[in-house]
């Protein structure tokens, strides 16, 4: 397997690790989970896995540099999906329960947005940092 190969499969192997985290919550919400365990899917999943899901794909988008400078496009995507996971989940349930069309939730959108930029953030800062001993060293 050639380099560029090799590459292209390590720069989607974060985003489709991150979709797949994505669609299990909607599995989950669908399959498993009643009205009394809404709360906790709530918290677990909306609050917990899929930000930290965030954080980590995007760190490693980061850290690997994937994408160039098009790595950029994923704050605004990773929080459209965050949004898109609330909507769903609870929305789409009240909706189908009630009948009432809901809009989708924009203020979610600058927190996914804020998890990816935080874990970007991290990878590029361990990147360069990694960068400087590799030169250091060459020196």
């Amino acid at each position: 397997m050639t380099t560029t190969n090799r590459r292209r499969r390590s720069e989607i192997a974060a985003p489709l690790s991150y979709l797949a985290v994505w669609m299990l919550t909607l599995i989950v919400f669908w399959c498993f989970t009643d009205g009394a365990g809404a709360m906790g899917f709530s918290i677990l999943f909306l609050w917990i896995i899929l930000p930290l899901s965030t954080v980590i794909a995007s760190l490693a988008i980061g850290l690997c540099d994937s994408f160039g400078r098009w790595k950029w496009l994923g704050l605004p995507i990773f929080g459209v999906m965050y949004m898109l996971a609330e909507y769903g989940t609870f929305a789409l349930a009240n909706t189908l329960a009630f009948g009432n069309i809901n809009p989708p939730q924009l203020a979610m959108i600058p927190v996914g947005a804020a998890c990816s930029l935080l874990g970007m953030g991290i990878g590029i800062l361990i990147r360069r940092i990694r960068g400087r001993h590799v030169s250091d060293a060459a020196v």
